[in-house]
């Protein structure tokens, strides 16, 4: 017995329509995928820089905070690259302006490097010259809210000192 045209043309709409929920579906597994991968690759590098006893910048490596002061909790990082690389790692920390301090003194007691003078009271920045590239390398503590910054800056510059007074 043949099938009327409505029939047929009702089978085929839920032919599409199955089609259709299967490529959503697909759709919506791939993002849960991507962002899975993207979160995994996050907590990793997290768990990297947190562990680490150098950083390395361009090249340069300097002092972890873990090495100086001991392990601190990574709230967050970021790492940028050009001319001039920068990373910037976000600490969680009650403890902020004590062991931010210490830090700082801990890369001039051992590291090379000359205080440069801030403004800004939560800023302390130093600085040295890379020992692998004719660069500036200049790591910097930020106090924030509930932590504080450690910025560490590879690239082109110089160090002007003051006259003695």
């Amino acid at each position: 017995i043949p099938m009327c045209a409505f029939e047929r043309s009702e089978k085929g709409m839920k032919f599409i329509m199955n089609k259709k929920i299967i490529i959503i579906i697909a759709i919506v597994l791939i993002i849960l995928l991507a962002v899975g991968i993207y979160f995994g690759i996050r907590i990793n590098t997290t768990n990297k820089y947190e562990a680490a006893d150098i950083y390395t910048v361009k090249g340069e490596e300097i002092t972890s905070v873990k090495v100086a002061i001991g392990e601190i909790d990574l709230k967050k990082y970021s790492y940028s690259k050009g001319d001039t690389e920068t990373l910037v790692l976000t600490f969680k920390d009650s403890n902020k302006e004590e062991n931010a301090t210490k830090y700082i003194q801990y890369l001039k007691d051992n590291g090379n490097y000359i205080e440069m003078r801030t403004e800004d009271t939560n800023k302390r920045q130093l600085a040295k010259s890379a020992e692998n590239s004719g660069d500036l390398v200049t790591v910097e503590t930020d106090i924030i809210d509930d932590g504080f910054e450690v910025i560490i800056i590879v690239g082109p510059g110089t160090i002007q000192l003051d006259a003695i007074e």
